[in-house]
């Protein structure tokens, strides 16, 4: 769920224009021999693979940086309301 949650906050989050949000260049090669099988929303996974494929990554490496992306606002208190938008878009329109 923290993946998935995580990957909502970071695809709600394209439009910011933070500099943090694409992924560096420099983690777009980093090897990991480590693994952690996570089930993810086809949905979810759908849209994250299409970022994925814009940024010249793969779909696994984003969801990783997606990750990062989220614990590190969460430690700063940018969260706020911005969580509830990301996973709950409808919520913003009164649906």
């Amino acid at each position: 769920m923290a993946v998935t949650t995580a990957s909502l906050y970071y695809l709600a989050d394209r439009d910011s224009d933070r500099p943090a949000w694409r992924m560096p260049r420099f983690a777009q090669s980093a090897k990991s021999t480590e693994a952690l099988q996570v089930e993810i929303g086809d949905e979810t996974w759908r849209m994250l693979s299409e970022e994925a494929a814009r940024q010249g990554v793969t779909t696994e490496l984003l969801a990783k940086h997606a990750l990062l992306y989220f614990v590190a606002d969460m430690d700063s208190g940018r969260m706020g309301t911005r969580l509830e938008d990301a996973v709950h878009p409808s919520a913003r329109s009164g649906m």
